[in-house]
């Protein structure tokens, strides 16, 4: 077994408990539609969520590196969407195409704000196999990785389900939802700025392992201090630090 995996599974924890666009969303939504809703809205970010895993194992995480293109276009993609998710939220446009069938929007809405989740794909191309170490790219510990993140993240998104579908009663008042559904609104926005600003291809470049450029060469820059990518690299370095010593 990895050294690391009982480090990475306190540090996968750490990243769900870190409020993002998935937790915000889940809990809008949750909160809104109830429980059923909210259900269907986390089968279908575990299954993003085992796309990327997929996708992690079969390489295309060299890709992403070797290629910072494709890492701008899924990172601009994902970034796009949250700034999609907070006008939704603050004008409540949701509520198009929801009326008919709410379980199935909920899925398909969490697969693809999932899909497009810029922390996940930090998750899968930086954090996995840097804490694989010597035995990445071993499919099968990497599949064990991705499994276990996966479990962790929805268990997490249950629980924010679970919680904030008590308040549905509450936020039939009109004043109450729309207050709430802006505050969620400006959350999204906030994060999806700070994604903008922290989670550029350098941040990728710099915290990931060793993957050849296209010309078959690995170029590495510096990597902003208050970065995601910078943030999870360092909580991971020193509970390897902490076991070791």
């Amino acid at each position: 077994m990895p050294p690391l995996f009982p480090q990475f599974l306190f540090t996968a924890l750490a990243i769900e408990l870190t409020p993002g666009p998935n937790m915000t969303w889940l809990a809008l939504l949750a909160a809104r539609r109830g429980l059923l809703v909210g259900y269907m809205a986390v089968l279908g970010v575990a299954l993003g969520l085992a796309l990327l895993s997929v996708l992690t194992a079969i390489g295309v995480a060299t890709v992403m590196v070797a290629y910072p293109f494709v890492h701008d276009i899924v990172r601009w993609a994902g970034i796009i969407f949250l700034f999609y998710l907070s006008i939704e939220a603050w004008f409540g446009l949701d509520k198009l195409g929801m009326e008919e069938n709410p379980g199935a929007h909920g899925f398909w809405r969490g697969f693809v704000v999932n899909l497009l989740n810029p922390k996940a794909a930090v998750v899968f191309v930086v954090l996995i196999p840097n804490n694989l170490g010597p035995y990445y790219p071993s499919i099968i510990w990497l599949l064990t990785y991705c499994a276990a993140y996966v479990a962790i993240a929805t268990i997490v998104h249950l629980t924010v389900v679970l919680f904030a579908s008590q308040f549905t009663a509450y936020l039939s008042n009109p004043v109450r939802e729309t207050t709430v559904r802006r505050v969620a609104g400006l959350v999204l926005l906030a994060t999806a700025v700070w994604f903008a600003l922290s989670t550029d291809r350098r941040d990728i470049a710099s915290a990931a392992p060793d993957y050849p450029s296209a010309s078959g060469a690995t170029s590495l820059q510096p990597e902003p201090a208050g970065s995601p990518t910078a943030l999870w690299s360092r909580v991971s370095a020193n509970h390897g630090r902490i076991t070791s010593s």
